[in-house]
C-alpha cells in the first residue's frame, strides 16, 4: 500500500515537472517572467536597478572577504571547517 502511495505522488510531480517542461516550447521563459513580474504588480523598474545594485556591491565584498588569504576560516560566518 505504502509503494503504491509513493508512485501514485512520484508520477504526479512527474507530470507537473513534465508540463511546465513542455510549456517551455510554447512560450518564452522570458515572456512567461515578464507577464508573471507584470500581474504580480511589483515596483519592478523602479527598485530593479537599486536592488541589482545592492545585490552586486555584497556579492564582490563577499566574495573579496571569503577569498582573501588573510581572512582565517574561524571568523567567516559559515565556517567550513566546522562542517567537516
Amino acid at each position: 500500500m505504502r509503494k503504491s502511495g509513493n508512485r501514485l505522488l512520484s508520477g504526479l510531480v512527474d507530470t507537473f515537472l513534465l508540463l511546465g517542461g513542455i510549456e517551455k516550447f510554447f512560450m518564452s521563459i522570458i515572456e512567461m517572467f515578464a507577464q508573471q513580474i507584470a500581474l504580480s504588480n511589483l515596483p519592478f523598474p523602479r527598485l530593479f536597478a537599486l536592488a541589482n545594485l545592492l545585490v552586486v556591491i555584497s556579492v564582490t565584498i563577499a566574495d573579496y572577504v571569503h577569498l582573501n588569504p588573510d581572512v582565517p576560516a574561524e571568523v567567516l560566518l559559515f565556517q567550513l571547517s566546522r562542517l567537516l
